[in-house]
């Protein structure tokens, strides 16, 4: 019972010792702004190229609608590329576009047949 318990525990040294942890990512700069009417903007960035900036605005004549239009930049871990990635999300949905994104090909206009 002894020996098991004592190989158990060289056993969780040496899993512990193999753990490689992280380090944590300090928001550098954080920037964010509000109104009344709920609209506000707010940008931020972790390190040299994680960076991201969103804002929400959209009058219309029945007020504002909900929508969120901003950006984010990562490093690709494989190549070390810094990738940004463009979106909007409102009324008609979530769209997002970026240079390493693939784009669906355009839909040719064809006559009705009936």
């Amino acid at each position: 019972m002894h020996a098991t318990v004592v190989a158990l525990f060289a056993l969780v040294v040496v899993a512990a010792g193999q753990l490689q942890q992280q380090p944590v990512q300090i928001a550098r700069d954080y920037v964010l702004n509000a109104d009344s009417t709920g609209q506000h903007s707010l940008s931020y960035a972790e390190n040299d190229a994680a960076r991201t900036q969103h804002l929400a605005l959209k009058p219309s004549p029945e007020g504002y609608v909900p929508t969120i239009q901003g950006s984010y930049s990562f490093r690709a871990a494989d190549t070390n590329k810094i990738y940004t990635v463009r979106y909007i999300a409102d009324e008609t949905g979530f769209h997002a576009e970026g240079d390493h994104l693939p784009v669906a090909p355009a839909i040719p206009d064809l006559p009705a047949t009936f």
